[in-house]
């Protein structure tokens, strides 16, 4: 197969490729992903190697995920993953210059390599691809025979550059998504300051206009209403600033968290029963408020003596009581906005866990315990928990 760009004689013919690929990769009407797509296919060709992807790699865990495929390989297609220390992109990864080439896998050595022996692939050209200041995959070409000779420094160079596109264009894709998200966060306060602020003002405005005759029964209205403004204009206030994406993860010892924030909270004659030992990787101030809400919500619902219980799991760590718990039915709408089974609650203090959880990359999970009480379960933490042996 000719190589384009590594064909001195035809310089206008690789500049005119060049502008083609400019064109595809400004073009302001397609997504990012069919962008690689088109890419991978054209370029596939240009390089001489028939396959092309995108790759996510986890080293902590030793994956490999292909985002974005072409090609016709069974391991190498969109969604598949496989151990990153049996591909040819862990050599990628520790190149000093982020870039790792191979014309002639047999020749060179790497028969015996364990990228060979999985995906038979006897020749591979991959370049770094960067998000958000840390190494985010691969961008890479290969094929199932050797090259007729390496790849040129023109050649390298251009896998070089389309990484580096591809390394800014997920940080685009991710801008637009926080903005995304932004602006439907507005929209969702807006109604939620629509719907739950007209009540209690409507409330307060009748009694005051009664107040001559009912004075002290007005007054106890007036003050509720304005107590529930209160509540409601502080939760949203939170939650339009709650779950920005944690930047900053700190270890934070779970267990002292939770008793410092235990005594925070008016839990009359509730108890607390704890087994953590460890830490979390956390945002201190967050994590204190989503315990304060799930503490709050225990003894509302469970009553003056409710017991709470806070443990760990595999991943991450529970928060239960023994209250009358939450139908199955249930387990999702109590985490949406304005739900609540409580007269007088904003219906918020959920939703703010469940925003604090997405802000630090947990997943929640609502359950029981096996005595019929509410188990609100955080899975996915970082840190040092250590789940107990019983």
């Amino acid at each position: 197969m000719t190589r384009t760009l590594n064909r001195a004689e035809t310089g206008d013919e690789a500049l005119g490729h060049f502008t083609d690929v400019c064109k595809l990769i400004c073009d302001p009407s397609r997504e990012f992903r069919e962008k690689l797509g088109l890419l991978f296919s054209t370029e596939s060709e240009t390089l001489g190697l028939s396959y092309g992807f995108l790759t996510r790699t986890e080293p902590a865990t030793d994956t490999q995920t292909i985002e974005v495929a072409h090609g016709s390989h069974d391991l190498l297609q969109s969604g598949n993953t496989a151990p990153l220390s049996e591909s040819y992109c862990r050599h990628t990864l520790n190149a000093t210059d982020g870039c790792f080439h191979v014309a002639d896998a047999q020749a060179e050595g790497f028969d015996d390599d364990p990228a060979h022996d999985r995906f038979g692939i006897e020749s591979y050209v991959g370049s770094v691809v960067e998000f958000g200041g840390q190494t985010y995959g691969t961008f890479c070409f290969a094929a199932p025979e050797p090259l007729e000779r390496p790849l040129s420094e023109v050649e390298l160079d251009f896998v070089d550059l389309l990484a580096s596109w591809a390394s800014r264009e997920l940080s685009v894709e991710a801008t637009l998504e926080r903005h995304r998200q932004r602006s439907e966060r507005i929209e969702e306060l807006a109604t939620l300051v629509s719907h739950d602020l007209r009540n209690p003002l409507q409330t307060a405005q009748g009694h005051l206009e009664h107040l001559q005759n009912t004075v002290r029964d007005s007054l106890e209205h007036i003050d509720t209403a304005h107590r529930r403004m209160n509540d409601i204009s502080g939760d949203l206030l939170t939650l339009a600033t709650i779950d920005e994406p944690v930047e900053d993860h700190t270890p934070v010892d779970i267990e002292s968290c939770v008793r410092a924030t235990w005594k925070l909270v008016d839990t009359a004659d509730a108890t607390l029963e704890t087994d953590l030992d460890g830490t979390v990787l956390a945002d201190e101030g967050r994590l204190r408020r989503l315990l304060e809400n799930l503490f709050r919500n225990a003894v509302e619902h469970g009553g003056s003596d409710t017991a709470v219980d806070v443990g760990a799991t595999a991943d991450g760590f529970y928060v239960a009581d023994d209250g009358p718990g939450i139908p199955e039915s249930e387990h999702q709408s109590v985490l949406e906005p304005g739900y609540t089974s409580k007269s007088g609650n904003t219906g918020l203090g959920l939703v703010i866990v469940r925003r604090i959880a997405s802000a630090h990359g947990w997943k929640i999970a609502v359950g029981e315990t096996e005595t019929g009480g509410a188990k609100i379960s955080f899975s996915g933490v970082q840190g040092s928990l250590t789940e107990p042996s019983g």
